[in-house]
């Protein structure tokens, strides 16, 4: 009896509380957790949602941000010629710009840009960024950008209207006198040589070890290859393409208002300075002579410019000269060759040589001294003959460049007018539309 009441005793009661209580938590727990993930769930869902959403929109904007550093390149690279990189085929100019980083070294995208009609009065740029959202998988958004080139007189080093002849060993490019003298890091590779060749006896020939560092265009629906002519080891560095539209130009207005001075001779050594404008028949100086121009000033010369040997026509610094050529003769610029045209500025849009509508003749340009100047003659036919070094541009009717000529294109020019010259309109790419696809 004992030993029952005692067993009794070390078993417990089938109604004890404590093993209800624990299997009461254990449920409250379950509950809670399938209710705190009931709850999450969605929550968790909605936020993977938004980043998802955050990441798309970020990496669109980021290709977005990409096509318009995109097009904004392409307007500075078609207004300053520099299209280092840059592939052409037809009237398209295409680059592609891989793994395009942030300031912190992280690659953000890629970059296709395409121009067409680069150098026409409405090229259209399309320019498209590049991001990979997941995967291979990337987000591409694209910008169309027309723009407006207005036609610059000088936007190219010489352009010969229907015939161009670079003769053996010339070389031909350019600086930017923004950076200071030519030579040294300021030697650059944007003197284009254009025409518009409108026949197969007119092309632009470069000869035998001649060197154009820029880009050659012939004219309007011509093939490059049958009129850009290579001789020999000669080099264009740049594109050779046909243009999109033919050039025009108004010859120089015929000066009006101006005094009529008769003949002008200085002789036996003398000097003369001029200060103001005037019109003079024949203006001739001989016997070792020197003629200072001071200011603003313009000749308009109907018969002809004629210098003799050591015989110096000189442009003060800070002094501007516009020679008109306004007769049809042959002789209407007659120099020796070791005739001096120095212009103290070193300035090409100070000193220019125009012609009229009159100005038709067969012209050869020489002087011994390095010449700084603009020639716009777009009826007559003009030679450069044993000058050392030509800083400037030329527009001519036909244009030859003869011995071992050393021309520099001043890049500045394509911003200016010279006087006389009507109805041109200048100046940097203008934006006409700007539109997201």
């Amino acid at each position: 009896m004992k030993k029952i009441l005692h067993n009794r005793r070390r078993s417990p009661a089938r109604g004890d509380p404590r093993r209800h209580e624990q299997g009461t938590v254990l449920v409250l727990a379950l509950m809670i957790s399938v209710l705190m993930a009931i709850l999450a769930i969605p929550y968790m869902s909605k936020l993977s949602g938004r980043y998802k959403t955050s990441e798309r929109i970020a990496d669109t904007l980021a290709a977005r941000y990409l096509a318009e550093a995109g097009a904004e390149r392409s307007i500075w690279e078609l207004n300053f010629g520099d299209f280092t990189g840059w592939s052409a085929a037809g009237n398209q100019m295409t680059l592609t710009l891989a793994d395009v980083q942030s300031s912190n070294g992280t690659v953000i995208g890629s970059i296709s840009i395409v121009v067409t009609d680069p150098y026409g009065d409405l090229p259209i740029i399309e320019s498209t960024g590049s991001v990979v959202h997941t995967g291979s998988a990337t987000i591409n958004k694209t910008i169309r950008v027309t723009a407006s080139a207005p036609p610059n007189i000088f936007n190219q080093a010489v352009y010969g209207i229907t015939k161009v002849n670079i003769h053996e060993h010339a070389y031909l490019d350019s600086y930017d006198p923004a950076l200071g003298p030519y030579g040294g890091d300021n030697v650059r590779a944007n003197a284009t040589v254009s025409g518009n060749t409108p026949s197969d006896s007119n092309n632009i020939t470069i000869d035998q070890d001649a060197v154009v560092n820029g880009n050659a265009f012939c004219g309007k629906n011509t093939n490059p290859v049958k009129r850009i002519l290579t001789k020999g080891n000669s080099v264009i560095t740049g594109t050779r393409m046909a243009q999109t539209a033919n050039k025009v130009y108004t010859p120089c207005a015929i000066p009006t208002g101006l005094t009529n001075m008769g003949n002008f001779t200085a002789d036996h050594g003398e000097t003369v300075t001029i200060s103001s404008s005037g019109k003079y028949g024949n203006f001739e100086i001989k016997g070792k002579s020197y003629v200072n121009i001071v200011g603003d000033v313009t000749l308009h010369l109907t018969t002809k410019l004629k210098i003799d040997p050591d015989c110096t026509l000189n442009v003060a610094a800070g002094s501007r000269l516009s020679i008109v050529l306004d007769n049809n003769d042959n002789t209407t610029l007659d120099m020796d060759p070791y005739a001096i045209i120095t212009n103290q500025s070193h300035n090409p849009d100070t000193l220019y040589i125009l012609g009229t509508t009159n100005c038709t003749g067969d012209l050869t340009f020489q002087t011994k001294d390095d010449f700084y100047g603009s020639v716009f003659l777009p009826k007559a036919k003009f030679h450069v003959d044993g000058t050392p070094q030509f800083f400037g541009a030329i527009i001519a009717k036909e244009l030859e460049l003869k011995g071992t000529t050393q021309f520099h294109y001043d890049e500045a020019l394509s911003n200016t007018i010279p006087k006389g010259v009507t109805n041109p309109v200048f100046g940097s790419l203008v934006v006409k539309s700007w539109q997201g696809l």
